[in-house]
């Protein structure tokens, strides 16, 4: 290799000598001795060496002739397109423009160049010049045409335009004859959509043009690395290594894929080594090398050293989409949610279309708690690859760990209604929303096995859906109306197409059309129930169902519309119902998932754990069940249970706040206050403003004894949430537990004022007793009696406080009127109870004082409704 070096740097310093002898013998007048001297190189003989070395592979030897070819001659245009041409090959944008524009100054035709000066901004990142370039002179030969619609694919493309650049690859590939940059650039495309059979078609025809090309082979060795098909993957890119010349652009491509492959499978037909010393060699890429260990380290679960080395590469390289992507990925990992969004937000800005980055921004969207965000971007997902499993699955575990709030008001359920499109021959999609086109999910099947149309034209109309080109729709379904009008799929065709952008009467008349012509057809019954649900927003949705499942009682997309319709309603009983014959037939896991959502949301959670417990022992590993289950537990505070969940969880998971709240909760359960004390306070670490946190880390303080740390937490929640009634409460319900009677009831007090409620004026009451205020304990419990008089309970335990304070009369009157009254059933059995202990007590207390048997606060009676005389008990009802 220095010997190569050392041959070529020689033949450089030659090259340059003979040309400054020329100039110099040329300025002196000197015409030879005696005609002994041999002419100078003329720079053809320069050109024929430069395109013997090129033939070679040897680039930059190629540049070395042409440049010496250039000083004979500047003029010569044959050196110039050769030399920005091979710059090209090399990937120095900037040099390979300025020498193809100085070709086309020379005379060469600009459509010689136009394509390849493109393609030079192209390399410098520059799209709108790029652009510009393309549009800069008109071009009317048919295969430069194509050329240029194929380069334009590719601008729009790096732009993340990827409908516009669908459409200009499109156009490449109607051209004669088409290039194979279309061929490769559309694969591409549909790659990143996740269309992967219209990709391998592509790469396939590409193949037949020239199945030697090096950008071909690097996007199948992408495509079957997307696949798991590891060793077609290293063996298309080898296959660039070994027929690329040495310092061609394309062999980063090949160099970094076969890094990643050998890293993640090491010792599998790849050196690593002699791959790292090629791209230091060729492309002084360290940087690469840099970010590939780090993504490997990520993988191996070495989560500090994965983060460490993609923040210095990001610092390095400044906009880097792939290390934004594995930098969020890592934080994620981590459970550092708040740290993801940003990287996670510019892979995002920057390939707004791939499914890696959707899905995981989803996650991160979710770890902060933004669970609708989170399904939207999985919900977009879908609707570009409504067969895609995975993003399906996911939807559905976002669905499961949506926070405990009323879910009969939460908007997410119908999203994952509609995730439930990729599991049916027609979509469930019966809940209108922004974005209607989830309602073409699973047509294609069906319409393609009905043969009235062809599968390319199946193909062809499902392209233009998925990519939005409604003008080439528009008049392909303008065509099909014209001469086959009278077939119901023209009719459906035309209603999905006007439902997928909410052109609604027109969906509306095209299904009755569809409707007229086959009444009998299930799913054309389907559409045109859907079709007039949502022209009519929803009006009269459930009898259209009852219909339609009485017409078609085993269409299953007629039983998932009546689940839909349950949901509409919020009659989660109904939608449970349905869904259950649903899964009579058909019990994927999603179904399953969604089935223990309903379960949940009809309050039903026994019926969840039961649905849940048969999906671990499907899908054991998966801990998202895992994380269900705990919570699920902790519901009904079998709180061993919840720690053995939570112990089968990886180490990295036991730092997610949710994880942490379980943790705690169990821990609390459990009887060790001190865990909790611990977790809580990692939790507050994170979110020190967290309301939520506050309160029930004081209470876990409190649990361990610390009642001083718990005063503290009570008095930082009243700063938060200023002028809220919780913080006062959380204050009184410590200071009583302390015994510090006076201030507890002056907290109570106060937060009585904000908001009085029946718990509070148990406390407060409370408290009063406590100090020997038996008349302070009686005003509250008066005012609340006077606005609540079907409060019976409370009335007892007025009752008992008045004979404690010696107005024995007035106490057996009001247990008389509830003994004799409409009252609860509990509250009689407290008034005959207390009546009994009273009798007993005044036997015992023969010849005592009337108010000797008052008791002290710290010897409580509860009731049956909970109540006690202790101010610490009452607090916590």
């Amino acid at each position: 290799m220095i010997l190569r070096a050392r041959c070529r740097r020689g033949r450089l310093v030659a090259v340059r000598w003979r040309i400054f002898l020329l100039a110099v013998l040329v300025g002196l007048g000197v015409t030879g001795c005696g005609g002994d001297t041999p002419p100078a190189k003329s720079d053809r003989e320069f050109i024929a060496e430069a395109t013997r070395l090129l033939e070679g592979g040897r680039l930059h030897d190629t540049v070395n002739e042409l440049k010496a070819a250039l000083l004979v001659n500047p003029r010569n245009t044959e050196a110039r397109w050769m030399l920005g041409q091979t710059y090209l090959t090399l990937g120095e944008g900037a040099g390979a423009e300025k020498e193809l524009r100085s070709a086309a100054d020379l005379g060469l035709e600009w459509s010689e160049v136009v394509v390849l000066v493109a393609r030079a901004r192209l390399l410098q990142w520059d799209m709108e010049g790029a652009l510009e370039v393309l549009d800069s002179h008109p071009v009317a030969r048919g295969a430069l045409l194509g050329q240029i619609a194929a380069a334009r694919g590719d601008i729009l493309w790096r732009m993340n335009e990827p409908a516009d650049a669908a459409r200009a690859y499109q156009e490449a590939l109607r051209a004669s004859p088409p290039p194979i940059e279309a061929f490769v650039g559309d694969a591409r495309l549909r790659y990143f959509n996740a269309d992967l059979d219209v990709a391998d078609r592509r790469l396939e025809d590409a193949a037949v043009i020239n199945d030697s090309d090096d950008q071909l082979a690097c996007t199948r060795g992408q495509l079957a690395t997307h696949r798991l098909e590891m060793a077609k993957a290293r063996e298309q890119f080898q296959q660039v290594l070994r027929r690329s010349p040495e310092y061609a652009l394309v062999r980063r491509c090949a160099y970094r894929n076969l890094l990643a492959l050998g890293l993640r499978a090491p010792g599998e037909g790849g050196d690593n080594d002699a791959i790292r010393a090629g791209l230091r060699k060729e492309f002084k890429d360290t940087r690469t090398i840099e970010f590939l260990e780090s993504v490997d380290a990520l993988f191996e679960g070495r989560l500090e050293v994965a983060q460490n080395g993609l923040e210095s590469f990001l610092q390095k390289v400044g906009d880097a989409p792939a290390g934004s992507y594995f930098l969020a990925l890592t934080y994620s990992r981590q459970g550092q949610w708040q740290q993801a969004l940003d990287p996670v937000r510019m892979y995002r800005s920057r390939n707004p279309d791939d499914v890696l980055g959707q899905r995981l921004d989803a996650i991160v969207q979710a770890g902060v708690g933004r669970f609708d965000d989170a399904a939207e971007s999985l919900v977009k997902r879908l609707w570009f690859a409504p067969e895609d499993i995975d993003t399906l699955a996911l939807l559905g575990a976002l669905a499961l760990h949506q926070p405990d709030a009323d879910l009969r008001e939460d908007p997410f359920v119908s999203q994952v209604l509609d995730s439930l499109a990729a599991e049916f021959p027609i979509a469930p999609y019966a809940l209108p929303s922004g974005d209607r086109s989830l309602a073409v999910v699973g047509f294609w099947p069906w319409l393609a096995a009905s043969a009235e149309l062809s599968e390319a034209e199946v193909e062809q109309v499902r392209g233009f859906m998925r990519l939005r080109m409604h003008r080439e729709l528009d008049r392909f379904l303008e065509q099909l109306e014209a001469t086959q009008a009278e077939r119901p799929s023209t009719w459906l065709l035309k209603t999905l197409a006007a439902l997928s952008r909410g052109d609604d009467l027109v969906a509306l008349r095209a299904a009755q059309n569809a409707l007229a012509l086959a009444p009998d057809d299930a799913r054309v019954a389907y559409y045109a129930a859907y079709a007039a649900d949502v022209t009519s927003g929803g009006y009269g949705l459930a009898d259209r169902v009852g219909e339609l499942v009485a017409a078609h009682p085993d269409d299953l997309p007629a039983q998932v519309l009546a689940v839909a319709a349950a949901l509409r309603d919020k009659s989660f009983g109904v939608a449970e119902t349905a869904l259950a014959r649903v899964m009579s037939t058909r019990a994927s896991p999603a179904l399953r998932a969604l089935a223990v959502r309903l379960a949940l949301a009809n309050g039903d959670s026994m019926t969840a754990l039961g649905l849940l417990e048969g999906l671990r022992a499907d899908q054991p590993d998966v801990i998202e069940w895992k994380l269900l289950g705990a919570t699920l537990k902790a519901g009904v505070q079998d709180w061993v249970a919840v720690r053995e969940a939570l112990a089968g969880l990886p180490a990295t998971y036991l730092q997610r706040a949710s994880v942490r709240r379980l943790t705690a909760a169990a821990a609390l359960g459990l009887g060790e206050p001190a865990l909790a004390v611990r977790e809580f306070e990692a939790l507050l670490s994170a979110r020190p403003g967290d309301p939520h946190l506050l309160e029930a880390a004081a209470r876990a303080q409190l649990a361990a004894g610390r009642g001083r740390e718990a005063l503290v937490l009570a008095r930082r929640l009243q700063r938060v949430q200023t002028g809220d009634v919780s913080g006062f409460r959380l204050e009184g319900d410590v200071l009583s537990a302390m015994h510090e009677y006076r201030d507890a009831a002056f907290a109570y007090q106060s937060a009585f004022n904000l908001a009085p409620d029946r718990e509070l004026a148990v406390a407060l009451s409370g408290v009063r007793v406590a100090l020997g205020d038996s008349g302070g304990a009686l005003a509250v419990l008066e005012e609340w009696v006077g606005d609540h008089p079907e409060d019976f309970a409370m009335r007892v335990r007025q009752a008992d406080i008045l004979w404690h304070a010696g107005r024995r009369d007035a106490a057996r009157e009001i247990l008389q009127e509830i003994l004799a009254g409409n009252s609860d059933q509990a509250s009689r059995a407290d008034a005959e109870t207390l009546l009994k202990s009273w009798r007993e007590a005044e036997a015992a207390d023969v010849g005592s004082e009337p108010d000797a048997g008052v008791e002290s606060a710290d010897s409580p009676r509860e009731t049956s409704d909970g109540s006690a005389d202790d101010p610490a008990v009452g607090a916590t009802q």
